[in-house]
């Protein structure tokens, strides 16, 4: 017995997709002070519906009929992703832009076990005074850190 399959239309309704990006409490005054920009990023230059949940206290992102890329909203995501940890926005935007661009996130606990006043005093080195390790870092390794609770 052989199965037959339609033919597959050209033109056919693409599935619109969506994403939930949740915005912690300490990222609300960034978010509403950069949300214009946001904005425009996504729905004039990536073509993406965004609105802003307050009841589930975050962002949502939709595709619309114009998305030909259906990557779009993935990358959309890991870039409200980025500011939502902390990110400066341009930053952020650097995920749209470039293709080998992406975020890891570890706990110092993962790498060393530290307990009691040992944990901030590695924060500290890491960070260095006024930030001066933490740019050597950045610019020697050519990333982007952020150090977050």
């Amino acid at each position: 017995q052989e199965i037959e399959f339609d033919k597959a239309k050209i033109g056919q309704k693409k599935k619109t997709e969506f994403r939930r990006i949740p915005v912690p409490l300490h990222r609300y005054t960034p978010l509403r002070s950069n949300w214009e920009t946001i904005l425009k990023t996504l729905v004039k230059h990536m073509k993406l519906l965004v609105r802003m949940n307050t009841r589930r206290r975050a962002v949502e992102i939709k595709t619309t009929k114009e998305v030909r890329d259906q990557g779009v909203i993935q990358k959309a995501a890991d870039f409200l992703k980025a500011f939502m940890l902390g990110f400066e926005l341009q930053d952020a935007v650097a995920i749209l832009r470039l293709e080998d661009l992406h975020i890891q996130t570890f706990e110092i606990k993962d790498v060393k076990i530290l307990r009691n006043d040992h944990l901030p005093r590695c924060i500290g080195r890491i960070c260095g005074e006024k930030g001066k390790t933490k740019n050597a870092i950045e610019n020697a390794t050519r990333t982007r850190i952020v150090v977050a609770d």
